[in-house]
């Protein structure tokens, strides 16, 4: 068990749209993305034509074909991104995202709620741009 699990598409879309702002103005296949996030080229291309139908890259068709990032791409916010992506993102009291709860009062740390609360806030809050502005990963990239 993970305490944090997020899943294959939404992993696929951050991390492809990092790659695909890192190598602009190049255009990025899918394959590319696959083979960098060691990913299936169907579940990328499926999930970038998506967030091109979105507004969120430029699908572009043919043997020069892949996807660029359109610019105000990089003002959306990683919950943005995953939303546009297809994810339902919810913020919940409960880490376990129970409404049932038998107990009146949480036996979890009000640390535990803090913590869920910084991570929704640090996904609202960052951009794309704020990751592409950082200096990482560019010799494999």
């Amino acid at each position: 068990m993970y305490l944090l699990n997020i899943s294959e598409g939404p992993f696929l879309s951050l991390h492809g749209l990092y790659i695909i702002g890192k190598r602009a103005p190049e255009r990025t296949t899918a394959q590319y993305i696959a083979d960098k996030l060691n990913g299936s080229r169907a579940h990328v291309a499926k999930i970038f034509q998506r967030l091109a139908k979105r507004g969120v890259v430029k699908s572009y068709c043919g043997p020069a074909g892949g996807f660029t990032l359109i610019e105000k791409a990089k003002k959306l916010s990683l919950l943005e991104i995953l939303e546009k992506s297809g994810e339902n993102v919810l913020h919940s009291d409960c880490p376990f995202n129970r409404d049932d709860c038998p107990f009146e009062e949480c036996i979890l740390s009000d640390k535990i709620h803090d913590l869920s609360d910084e991570l929704y806030n640090e996904f609202k809050n960052t951009t794309l741009q704020d990751l592409l502005d950082e200096d990482k990963n560019a010799g494999i990239i």
